[in-house]
């Protein structure tokens, strides 16, 4: 019985697990250095002493080793804004991700994708939420934030959706808020979950939700967003 339990154990680490490589997304300004993150690990676990090899756009950035801690890193200074692809590449994997080069002093909107994923609002809505997040990226340029362990499973729904290019951040509090503004970027809104409220209204960040909550008027939809950004 044990070596069935042991069995199982293992075969749900393997279904689990999300790639031996992942690759942080990031935002800068140009001209100024950013660091490349990449995660290596083995299953559900970190993995140090790993070799990979970094690409920008296609084309090959250079090399890096994992520390103990699992994490590889390799500076980029980008020369000019736009979106730059990157890839990194070990023997055991790849994996690809976002780094958003702007202008300093440009204006980010922040989304919590727990918001468009998990909120109780109806399929209309739901299905709107491309349509609107477009629209939105008109007007400036739309983050995601994650409350939680990026994974694979994460990046493969934003791609699902259509979202590939629109680059996703780990929320770590207001943390993230002080990192944008020493960047020199301007945080126009955050449409969240109400968990978010109180952290926003710190640093007085205009906050959305279509959640209900006595603590903000709830939005009605992405037209109501779009129209109380005016």
């Amino acid at each position: 019985m044990r070596y069935i339990f042991v069995l199982v154990f293992f075969l749900l680490i393997s279904c689990n697990a999300t790639g031996a490589i992942l690759v942080y997304d990031d935002i800068g300004v140009e001209g100024s250095p950013l660091m490349l993150r990449v995660k290596t690990h083995e299953g559900p676990f970190r993995k140090g002493g790993v070799s990979v090899e970094f690409f920008v756009n296609g084309r090959f950035y250079g090399k890096g080793l994992s520390g103990g801690d699992g994490y590889a890193y390799k500076e980029f200074l980008p020369a000019t804004p736009g979106l730059y692809r990157i890839k990194v590449v070990s023997k055991s994997g790849d994996d690809t991700g976002n780094i958003l080069i702007l202008k300093k002093g440009s204006g980010i909107f922040l989304i919590d994708i727990d918001e468009i994923r998990e909120s109780p609002f109806s399929d209309r809505l739901r299905k709107d939420t491309e349509r609107g997040i477009s629209r939105l990226r008109k007007r400036y340029h739309v983050i995601f934030i994650y409350k939680g362990e990026i994974n694979k499973r994460v990046k493969r729904w934003l791609i699902d959706k259509g979202f590939r290019d629109i680059p996703l951040l780990v929320f770590s509090g207001v943390e993230l808020f002080e990192e944008i503004n020493e960047k020199g970027l301007r945080i126009m809104g955050i449409l969240g979950t109400p968990d978010l409220i109180d952290m926003a209204r710190r640093y007085r960040i205009r906050f959305y939700t279509f959640d209900e909550t006595d603590e903000v008027e709830p939005l009605d939809d992405w037209n109501d967003l779009l129209r109380k950004l005016k």
